[in-house]
């Protein structure tokens, strides 16, 4: 998502379109079996299926000749199909990528998905739940996590987040009705739900598994997706937004974009969670952010793993971002605060002169020096603890080419004081829950000389299915929005 899809104009599909077959249309279209009439109200089953195209062995090509399926859409589908194994139903289109409901809606009349196993489909990538009753094929509650649980037909990740939070509070369930107590369950949905789940129980430290009829089951024969594969699907199902390019178009000299983040408690335990360096880099590379001032990166190691993911990327949607130059540096200034940029050549970022780590415990600011292009210029990033604060970055307002970027959430009331590039008074991912100050502040002299007018709070693509939210999923990469300023980085004319 996000990079410029390939349209596709290649021959005119040879299927005919739902669409044109109407009560009105019948008498313009000609049938072979036109004489029968009950032939034509049987024609979704009988004369038209051949027509529509099976979501489970269908290819690239054959997809795009979908209405607004293009390329990229098409293997959008393709890649979800053979992580998730097969569709079961034709809903099922609207997790991917790039389709939603709207699509969906356009396409779904011309697409089918057989209820028995296709011949031709891909390698399965989690577990089937085709045949009901069929005892390998049933999730046992009291073993499954909140993925397993999410392949029975009617469990959402909300739902399968309540059972699997019920059991490791009260420990293992005793009986399947016991779920018919849940919010969001109820004895009718667990009626329904009842031929896909089995228990597991522990008898002389063994688990002996009990399917849902009561008898016991000798083995546990479900197939588990591997990590990789979850991980996969999860990020097939997290969207990505849609980017403008309008980059340096309307631009008269050349420019960069500097950003502030506030990664929000970044160590290296939450830079190991897939989820989350997919949303950071991702964010970095789909907004063109060239140099970034971030706070609350708690450690060297989960700045390099940053920088490395960026470099030499392992995750897909990272490594599939052709606009990468994969040149990236990155310094730990101490104490939560880092700077990360782009060191390929054409940006013509180097590092002019870098102070020493801080050994101040809760530092206010601490400066960098970057020769951009044209310009030598001092970014200084904060972290602001106290209204107080404001008396230290004072003193460094007259700073030559100086710009301010960081997290001023505890500076108090100080509308008047800072030259603000932003016109927005919250950056919090949640607006409702939190209210953060992220600025990207002018030093004396600096607005005339690098002020470009754009700007922007980034508010899109910063969660994940694999990113936890209390006991739920789907949760942001920081309580944080990053923010970003595009400045020129060579003088106008006199």
């Amino acid at each position: 998502m996000g990079q410029s899809s390939s349209l596709h104009s290649g021959a005119k599909s040879r299927r005919s379109s739902l669409k044109q077959i109407t009560l009105a249309g019948f008498g313009r279209r000609r049938f072979q079996n036109s004489k029968n009439l009950s032939h034509t109200f049987s024609v979704l089953d009988d004369t038209l299926k051949p027509q529509l195209l099976n979501l489970n062995t269908a290819t690239e090509e054959e997809l795009m000749t979908l209405p607004g399926i293009n390329r990229h859409l098409a293997a959008n589908i393709v890649n979800y199909r053979r992580v998730i194994g097969r569709f079961n139903r034709v809903e099922d289109l609207a997790l991917v990528s790039g389709i939603g409901a709207d699509k969906l809606e356009s396409i779904k009349m011309e697409v089918y998905v057989l209820t028995g196993n296709d011949s031709g489909t891909s390698s399965r990538a989690s577990t089937s739940l085709n045949s009901v009753g069929n005892n390998t094929n049933q999730v046992d509650v009291n073993l499954a996590s909140v993925f397993d649980l999410q392949v029975v037909p009617g469990v959402d990740q909300e739902l399968a987040s309540r059972i699997v939070e019920k059991r490791l509070k009260y420990g293992c369930f005793n009986s399947l009705d016991e779920l018919a107590k849940m919010r969001g369950m109820g004895k009718q949905k667990l009626a329904m739900l009842r031929p896909y789940l089995k228990l597991s129980s522990i008898s002389n430290g063994s688990a002996v598994h009990t399917c849902s009829n009561g008898s016991p089951s000798s083995s546990w024969n479900i197939p588990q997706a591997s990590k990789e594969e979850i991980w996969e699907l999860l990020s097939i199902a997290s969207p990505r937004p849609c980017i403008e390019y309008n980059f340096n178009e309307s631009l008269d000299r050349t420019s960069i974009r500097v950003a502030s983040w506030n990664l929000n408690g970044f160590n290296s335990d939450k830079a190991s969670n897939p989820g989350v360096m997919e949303v950071i880099c991702r964010t970095i590379l789909e907004n063109r952010l060239s140099l970034l001032a971030l706070q609350e990166v708690k450690s060297l190691e989960a700045l390099d793993k940053l920088t490395r993911e960026l470099n030499t990327p392992v995750l897909k949607r990272v490594k599939d971002w052709r606009g990468n130059h994969r040149q990236w540096r990155s310094v730990h200034l101490g104490a939560g605060l880092a700077v990360l940029w782009d060191a390929c050549p054409d940006m013509s970022i180097s590092l002019r002169e870098q102070p020493p780590a801080t050994t101040v415990f809760l530092p206010v600011l601490a400066s960098i020096i970057f020769h951009v292009n044209k310009f030598d210029i001092t970014l200084i990033n904060v972290q602001m603890h106290d209204p107080e604060d404001n008396n230290i970055i004072e003193r460094f307002v007259d700073a030559k080419n100086s710009i301010f970027l960081g997290d001023f959430s505890l500076s108090g009331d100080t509308s008047n004081i800072y030259n603000d590039v932003l016109s927005e008074t919250n950056t919090a991912f949640d607006t409702e829950k939190y209210i953060f100050k992220d600025k990207i502040v002018w030093g004396r002299g600096s607005k005339k000389l690098f002020n470009t007018g754009l700007y922007r709070v980034v508010r899109q693509g910063l969660t994940h299915l694999g990113i936890p939210q209390c006991w739920r999923w789907g949760g942001p990469a920081s309580t944080h929005c990053p923010i970003w300023c595009e400045i020129y980085t060579e003088p106008g004319d006199p």
